[in-house]
């Protein structure tokens, strides 16, 4: 799952959010407990406008990791 995350981060950095979100995605298949995939789908999300759909995400990071940087 690491290694899927990681991907997902290249892809995100590159400007390529949809490849991104599909790492993001399979890494949450193996790993659904990971806050990191939730907050980093959810800055895409917010970059996207799609503001409902970071909402859902950053909620998620909230309940796995409450201390997860960034979230009040």
């Amino acid at each position: 799952a690491t290694l899927l995350l990681e991907q997902g981060r290249v892809y995100q950095q590159a400007g390529r959010a949809d490849s991104a979100l599909v790492y993001y995605r399979k890494t949450l298949r193996v790993q659904p407990q990971s806050a990191a995939a939730y907050a980093y789908s959810g800055e895409i999300f917010l970059r996207q406008r799609r503001v409902f759909d970071a909402l859902l995400a950053y909620e998620r990071v909230k309940r796995l990791d409450p201390n997860w940087p960034g979230l009040a």
